[in-house]
């Protein structure tokens, strides 16, 4: 993962003290938090049984493997008693990032 292939869009929300963001690239999705945890998924494999990968901040305690929980859950990583999910609905065209806060992010990639 590099994160030049990844564009940032203006989609933020703080809540809480820990800002959460939502990248869209030619190639991956991407959520963050401002503690530590970043997730990053392929768009070619928007399948049951992908390959879906999680990338951690290791200085700020690592990660748990993501888990595939439907065909459109992108990743998941639990992070300091902090789940955060992102989840992409082909069929509504919406990128979908949620976290323990009960923060859910939605974003149409077609309206940046």
């Amino acid at each position: 993962f590099e994160t030049k292939q990844v564009i940032l869009v203006p989609h933020l929300h703080s809540t809480n003290g820990i800002t959460h963001a939502l990248s869209f690239g030619p190639h991956h999705l991407a959520t963050g938090s401002s503690d530590g945890t970043v997730i990053v998924s392929d768009l070619k494999h928007l399948i049951p049984g992908g390959k879906h990968n999680t990338y951690a901040n290791p200085e700020s305690g690592g990660g748990v493997p993501p888990t595939l929980e439907a065909t459109h859950t992108m990743g998941r990583n639990v992070h300091k008693h902090a789940v955060h999910s992102l989840a992409y609905v082909a069929h509504h065209n919406l990128l979908i990032s949620a976290s323990f806060e009960n923060v859910a992010l939605c974003w149409d990639p077609n309206i940046s």
